[in-house]
């Protein structure tokens, strides 16, 4: 939802920039891709997120869009004619002179947004579709919301990363866990000292489980 919400809302902004700096002049797909980078600068610097995913998003899955849409306005019949129609009649009213309220203009700009995301979107059922070396997982509400994806990667590189410096603190939570139980048994009565002596670990799968009990 956070994806979503975030290129619907740089599409607006790309074209509110542009229109106040007089840059409306400029090829179509240049206000795309500028709201694709500020996209891709948002994932990177601001959305939390595994480092793989967020490798796989910015380097495949944006990449790969910026290059369909420039492809795009060289085809006949573009599956984003919708978007690009939507955005050349807003920037033919400013062009013109015509003066829209702020709140239809604002109004188109939402709508704008909306078409875009729904493309983005869907570019990514396209790779999920076609791709051979890769998969990508949606868990999703039915509004094409981001809230999971997973990138297989090769053996090596899960190897490689298995032996970097563990980061985080859920190491030093453990072991205060751990420290506290021990610190608890000296102390139990009767009934608590007959207590399983478990610790349960509840995590997504790939998220750190076997790695953490290894530390």
């Amino acid at each position: 939802m956070k994806v979503r919400e975030a290129f619907e809302y740089d599409v607006g902004y790309q074209f509110k920039y542009a229109k106040s700096a007089a840059r409306l002049h400029s090829p179509q797909r240049r206000l795309i891709e500028r709201a694709l980078r500020t996209l891709s600068d948002y994932i990177e610097d601001e959305l939390g997120v595994d480092v793989v995913i967020r490798e796989f998003m910015i380097k495949r899955w944006l990449v790969d869009f910026t290059v369909a849409v420039q492809k795009s306005l060289s085809e006949t019949d573009s599956r984003f004619k919708e978007g690009w129609d939507s955005l050349q009649a807003l920037i033919d009213s400013c062009r013109n002179g015509e003066t829209v309220p702020q709140d239809e203009e604002q109004q188109s700009l939402k709508e704008l947004g909306e078409i875009w995301t729904t493309y983005l979107w869907k570019h990514l059922d396209d790779m999920h579709a076609s791709s051979t070396s890769a998969q990508v997982c949606l868990v999703s509400d039915g509004q094409h919301d981001l809230d999971m994806a997973q990138y297989v990667i090769g053996k090596r590189v899960w190897e490689d990363a298995w032996v970097e410096q563990y980061r985080g603190n859920a190491l030093f939570h453990l072991e205060t866990k751990l420290q506290l139980n021990v610190h608890a048994l000296g102390l139990a009565d009767d009934i608590t000292s007959s207590m399983s002596r478990i610790i349960p670990i509840v995590q997504s799968s790939g998220t750190g489980k076997s790695r953490l009990a290894e530390e």
